[in-house]
C-alpha cells in the first residue's frame, strides 16, 4: 500500500484542527474540518483555497517563496439573540490570536515534502458571509507564505 502523500491544503487542515477553539468542536461533535465543503449543520468548518498570484519571488534554479491563500469558513447559529452572535465572534477572535500567537513563535502547518512555511497572517478579518433565518456563513481569508523546493 502506497504512502498517503501530504498536500499543502491537508497540512492547513491538520494545523486548523489543532487550534484550541475549533478543536473543541471537532472533537465533541465528531467533526473534522471540510476541504472545499461546508456542511449544514451548525459548527461545521471548511477550508477552500483562493485565487491569487501563487509565486511571490521565483529562482532560476526553479526554488523560491510562495503565497497560498485559503478561507476558512464556518456554518454557525445565527438569530436575534445577540449573545449566540457574540459567541461567533469570541470564536473567530480565538482563532485571529491563535494564528497570530502561531506566527510569532514561528509554529507553522507542515505543508509536505519540499515545502517550509515561512508566516501565516489573516488577509481578512473575518465576516459574515450569507445568512438564513437561523444559520450563518461566517468566513476568514488566511494566507501562508512558503519556500519551494526544487
Amino acid at each position: 500500500m502506497a504512502a498517503k502523500k501530504s498536500t499543502v491544503m491537508s497540512g492547513i487542515k491538520e494545523y486548523l484542527e489543532q487550534c484550541p477553539a475549533i478543536a473543541t468542536y471537532v472533537e465533541a461533535l465528531g467533526r473534522e474540518v471540510n476541504v472545499n465543503y461546508l456542511n449544514e449543520p451548525e459548527k461545521s468548518y471548511s477550508i477552500s483555497q483562493e485565487p491569487n498570484e501563487p509565486w511571490v519571488k521565483k529562482y532560476v534554479d526553479g526554488t523560491g517563496i510562495k503565497l497560498i491563500t485559503v478561507t476558512f469558513s464556518s456554518r454557525e447559529a445565527y438569530g436575534p439573540a445577540v449573545i449566540e452572535n457574540l459567541q461567533v465572534c469570541g470564536f473567530y477572535e480565538e482563532l485571529e490570536e491563535w494564528i497570530e500567537g502561531n506566527n510569532r513563535e514561528r509554529n507553522y502547518p507542515d505543508l509536505g515534502e519540499k515545502k517550509k512555511a515561512m508566516g501565516i497572517a489573516l488577509a481578512t478579518t473575518p465576516y459574515l458571509f450569507d445568512t438564513s433565518r437561523t444559520k450563518a456563513k461566517y468566513q476568514v481569508t488566511i494566507q501562508i507564505k512558503y519556500y519551494q523546493e526544487v
